[in-house]
């Protein structure tokens, strides 16, 4: 199981690299902006209330000045409220897509059961790379926004990020078992990638809709960017029990269910 893990893991890092370029970029990129953006800040607060508020809510923003008083509140408008999720969840379903449904399109599947490794195990190290690799990234992502907030002066909180970093890995984990569930019921990247895809806009739009019209704020429930509340987490140092405990049902009841179905179908 271990060498096969291994050699999954060397065949994902120049992909792996490529994504951490990307955030690492972007952090750098929006760490150099704020102190500059910092001394306009009444400037641009004054153009932001212009958005109606059920807008602003819509992207977890509750507050317009928060966005620019703090480097945080800028990485929660610029950072966090698309262009993360964004790169988590194309790193996620690439992963994802790959571990059943790739392998059986690529007609690989066949040879890695004929190895002397049960499926149940196959299946579990397949999980196993796609979690590494996506553990490497926010952890990568996240902590290094400090060390770039510092390195330009931008005054810096603490332990908000460690929160942050165990709701993204939550948030980032459920995409990827959500993913890894279709996979095991489809045959092609291609039906898995659309699927998700499509879902995932389907939750966004939810959380938007359900941010600007009050009618529909019942909605919210059934998307995990609702969960994913990075402002709650770098502003008021609050850890969501609820949002806990659903990333870690899908995550659990994703992966379980893949796994039973995976043990029984044909290859």
């Amino acid at each position: 199981m271990y060498p096969l893990y291994k050699k999954l893991i060397k065949k994902r890092l120049k992909q792996l690299s490529l994504f951490v370029a990307i955030s690492l970029f972007m952090v750098w990129v929006y760490a150099w902006m704020y102190p500059q953006i910092a001394g306009s800040a009444q400037q641009l607060d004054d153009m932001m209330q212009a958005f109606p508020q059920e807008f602003l809510k819509a992207f977890n923003i509750e507050s317009t000045t928060a966005i620019f008083s703090s480097f945080e509140g800028f990485l929660t408008s610029e950072y966090f409220s698309f262009m993360w999720p964004l790169l988590v969840i194309i790193l996620a379903v690439s992963l994802g897509s790959r571990s059943v449904a790739g392998e059986i399109e690529d007609g690989t599947m066949q040879v890695l059961l004929a190895q002397p490794i049960s499926r149940t195990k196959l299946y579990f190290t397949r999980v196993f790379e796609g979690l590494t690799i996506l553990t490497l990234f926010v952890g990568t992502s996240i902590g290094s926004i400090p060390l770039f907030g510092h390195l330009f002066g931008s005054d810096v909180k603490g332990i908000e990020y460690v929160l942050l970093m165990v709701l993204s890995l939550l948030f980032a984990y459920s995409i990827y078992a959500v993913t890894v569930l279709i996979s095991a019921f489809a045959r092609t990247r291609g039906i898995v990638s659309g699927s998700i895809f499509a879902l995932m806009v389907c939750m966004y739009l939810i959380n938007v809709v359900s941010g600007s019209l009050s009618n529909f704020e019942y909605i919210k429930y059934a998307s995990f960017f609702n969960y994913y509340d990075y402002s709650g987490v770098l502003f008021d140092n609050h850890l969501s029990i609820k949002a806990v405990v659903i990333f870690v049902a899908a995550i659990v009841g994703s992966i379980t269910i893949g796994w039973r179905h995976f043990k029984s179908r044909d290859v």
